[in-house]
């Protein structure tokens, strides 16, 4: 039989494991070590969203707890979030409600604490306003710009027709008619 813990702690959720909910994971990271990691980005602040705490950049959310207590809601460029749900779904996953916006949850018990950081920056420059984002990079130089490489241009022998390739014909035009 499974034993449940009661607390007294206001928003505290039982679980069957015995853990508390509202982020207090055992084994993984806890929503106080997102916080601190991204506190350390410009322009972050403590807020409250859905009545959980939340980080924003100026107004715009950027994480949150998710109201379950176990995961992370945390904001991903749509082509990230998907690399990330297949690269570990143990850690990333959405559910229903999340499948056409750009956030991502991410489960606490799971997640690696040295992970937070590159994975908090990334949600931050998606949010934060390009002032801080590049104010950022000009104090740490080191500091990797989430940018797509630019495509080299296609080889010369790709540019160059075939003498086999056969063109469609042009559209023809049709004469206007004159107006009654």
């Amino acid at each position: 039989m499974t034993r449940i813990k009661r607390s007294n702690r206001v928003g505290a959720r039982a679980t069957p494991s015995g853990r508390k909910g509202r982020g207090a994971a055992s084994g993984g990271v806890a929503f106080e070590q997102v916080r601190l990691a991204a506190r350390a980005l410009p322009g972050v602040e403590d807020s409250m969203s859905y009545g959980t705490p939340a980080l924003k950049v100026r107004g715009r959310l950027l994480a949150r707890l998710h109201q379950s207590g176990e995961c992370l809601v945390l904001r991903a460029d749509l082509l990230d979030r998907e690399i990330l749900l297949q690269s570990d779904p143990r850690v990333f996953f959405i559910t229903d409600h999340y499948r056409d916006f750009p956030w991502i949850l991410v489960r606490f018990a799971s997640v690696d604490y040295r992970a937070l950081p590159d994975l908090i920056e990334r949600a931050w420059r998606l949010v934060a306003p390009k002032s801080l984002v590049s104010r950022r990079d000009a104090e740490n130089p080191g500091s990797r710009e989430f940018t797509a490489p630019a495509m080299p241009p296609p080889p010369a022998s790709a540019r160059r027709e075939s003498p086999g390739t056969i063109h469609p014909p042009a559209p023809r035009r049709m004469p206007k008619r004159p107006r009654p």
